[in-house]
Order: C-alpha cells, then sequence, then structure tokens
C-alpha cells in the first residue's frame, strides 16, 4: 500500500507540473502574439504615420515627400517652393520629441494635426486614409487659400517666385501718397497685383529702365479680404534727377517751416501747392499766430533720404532737419523736424500734393 500511493502522489506532481509548464508556454505564445498584433495596431495609427512622417522630414528626404504629397504646383509654386516651404517649418527644430494635438478644421474626411515642438506648434499635419482600412497618409498641411497684394509704378516689370506678372490681368490704383488730390487732378497711378497661389513668403523682384528696383515689404491692414503681405516696388531716380527733386524737396521743406514761424506769408506758401487739395486746404485754413515772436531763424542738418519716383511727374520723400529759432535776449530754441513729402508735376511745374509731419 504504501509503494502504491507514493507512486499515485508522484504521477500526480509529475502532472501538476506539466500541467503549468503547459500553461506558461501557451501563455506566452498568447503575450507574443498579442504583443505583435499590439505593434502592427500601433503602426496602422494615425500617431505612427506621422511619426515615420517626421522621420523622413528629419533624414531630409523631401524629395520623396513631395512625390508622396499629391500636391498640384500652381503658377508660383512648384517643387522648389514646396520643399522650401518644408525646409522653413522643420529645420532647426527638435522632432524627435514632437507631440501632436488633433485640431478642427480638417477638409474632405481628413484629420488635421498640429505639431507640437517645446509645448508650440511649428506645423500642421493632414492625416487621411485612401481606403476605408487603408494605411493612413500624411502630408504638410498647404494653406493656399490667402493672396499678397503687390504695388508697383506703371511701366515696371515685377517677378513673383520668378513668374513674370501681367499688368494687363492686374487692376491701377491712386499712388498712397496722392489720396489728397482734387478729383480735377489725376495723380499718379501703380499697378496692383492680386497674386494667389504662393506658398509661403513670395520672392518679389522688380526692374525698370534704369535697373534693379527695391521691394518694400509692409504688414497689411486687417479686414476679412485682406492679404497677407503687401509688396511695394521702389523706384529710385538716377543721380541727375535726384539732384533737381534734392532742391525742390528743399526748398518746400523750407518754406513750410517758415510760414508755421510767419516768416514766409500764406501766399507764398499756397502758391508752391497743388490748388484744390486736402494739404492746400489745411494750410489756407491754418492759424499760426500761436507762434512765439523772434528775430532770426536758421536750417540746421537738413537731410533728404527716400525719394521714390512715381513716373516722371511725381516723387516723394522724406525731409529731416533742425529749424533754430532765435528770440530777444539772445535764447535760441531748437525744433528737430521730419516731414514726408509728395510733389507732383501739373501745369509744367512742380507743386507740393501733400506733407505730412512726423
Amino acid at each position: 500500500m504504501t509503494k502504491q500511493n507514493t507512486g499515485r502522489r508522484g504521477g500526480f506532481w509529475k502532472g501538476l507540473a506539466l500541467f503549468f509548464v503547459g500553461m506558461l508556454v501557451l501563455t506566452a505564445v498568447l503575450c507574443a502574439l498579442l504583443w505583435q498584433a499590439l505593434k502592427r495596431y500601433e503602426a496602422g495609427t494615425p500617431a505612427a504615420a506621422m511619426r515615420r512622417y517626421l522621420t523622413q522630414v528629419q533624414q531630409q528626404e523631401y524629395d520623396q515627400l513631395y512625390e508622396a504629397s499629391g500636391f498640384t504646383p500652381t503658377e508660383f509654386t512648384g517643387k522648389e517652393e514646396y520643399i522650401a516651404y518644408l525646409k522653413s517649418l522643420y529645420d532647426g527644430q527638435d522632432l524627435s520629441q514632437a507631440t501632436f494635438n488633433q485640431r478642427t478644421g480638417g477638409a474632405d474626411g481628413r484629420r488635421l494635426y498640429a505639431v507640437m515642438a517645446n509645448g508650440s506648434p511649428i506645423a500642421d499635419l493632414d492625416v487621411w486614409q485612401e481606403t476605408e482600412n487603408g494605411p493612413w497618409q500624411v502630408r504638410t498641411h498647404l494653406d493656399l487659400d490667402g493672396w499678397y497684394e503687390v504695388l508697383a509704378p506703371e511701366d515696371t516689370d515685377v517677378w513673383v517666385n520668378g513668374v513674370l506678372l501681367a499688368p494687363d490681368e492686374a487692376d491701377t490704383t491712386l499712388a498712397p501718397a496722392y489720396a489728397g488730390l482734387p478729383e480735377t487732378i489725376p495723380g499718379p497711378q501703380m499697378t496692383l497685383y492680386r497674386v494667389t497661389g504662393v506658398l509661403g513668403e513670395p520672392d518679389v523682384t522688380a526692374e525698370s529702365e534704369t535697373g534693379r528696383c527695391a521691394v518694400e515689404q509692409s504688414d497689411p491692414e486687417e479686414g476679412e479680404d485682406a492679404p497677407l503681405g503687401v509688396y511695394t516696388v521702389l523706384l529710385k531716380p538716377d543721380r541727375k534727377t535726384a539732384e533737381t527733386y534734392t532742391a525742390l524737396a528743399q526748398q518746400a521743406a523750407e518754406t513750410y517751416a517758415t510760414f508755421i514761424s510767419k516768416d514766409t506769408d500764406r501766399s507764398v506758401m499756397l502758391g508752391q501747392l497743388v490748388y484744390g487739395s486736402e494739404f492746400h486746404k489745411r494750410v489756407a485754413s491754418y492759424n499760426n499766430i500761436w507762434y512765439a515772436e523772434h528775430t532770426s531763424h536758421e536750417f540746421e542738418d537738413m537731410e533728404i533720404t527716400d525719394l521714390l519716383c512715381y513716373g516722371e511727374n511725381a516723387f516723394t520723400c522724406h525731409v529731416s532737419f533742425t529749424y533754430k529759432v532765435s528770440r530777444s535776449g539772445g535764447r535760441e530754441y531748437e525744433y528737430p523736424s521730419q516731414y514726408d513729402m509728395a510733389f507732383l508735376k501739373t501745369g509744367g511745374r512742380w507743386k507740393l500734393a501733400d506733407l505730412v509731419t512726423e
């Protein structure tokens, strides 16, 4: 009996051990299968697809990203501009720890995610599936809905991203400095281009008969249909013309300053202005009786800068100087002065169309 019981107990423990070993093997197999399933699931999520996309960005695989994007080039944006835009967003960023925040605003069934680096958004990603159970596709979100305004003097050639703009497809508008002219006197016109389909900041260049022109960028006014940016082509005069304009500007600035100080008669000042302009009306009604009596006046540090042409019959400039006034008893007073001036040639004579003090 004792030997039989001992044999039975040994068989029991051996079977129990085999059972536990079998369960451990089965558990390990199930865990491995579950792990593989989870890995496949994770690899098929939007987050994994976005992570793979950023890996390509880090490896600067821009050609492959462009080809996979499905982007349709516009008149002003091709492959070169597309890749330059991606570089402007991602170069210099630490993408290894980037996170993704889903945003509203995705179109055509696509999801929109913000790429966060160091707590700040640096770009948006479009994420979508071509088929219901297909792989997730990713590309950088592009905003091509806005437009840029380019203002250029007439007879000036303008390029945006190397593409020559067509003046016959543009509008014309009065040069801003001449907004105060009366309706009966035509002011200098500028060509107004409305440029769409530009990705990122446009490269605006211009040329006139005298050579390459400078281009100034400024912030637009706020509004529902406001441009993303305003670019103004600056046409500078040649050396000889600049000397003529400088002399005209200095003479007009001195006349206006001495009119304010009651050293020049109002009729003399009005004779140098465009009749009927808003500036002419202001000078005609200006009361300078308040200006203190003085014995002499003089100009120091006269400087004329920012000479710009608007055709052959209009120019603007900036004038700065110090106006010194001496009063009885030898007391001297200095008045730093800054003028923005606009001139127009009308009736064969140069007239001051507007003057803005700073």
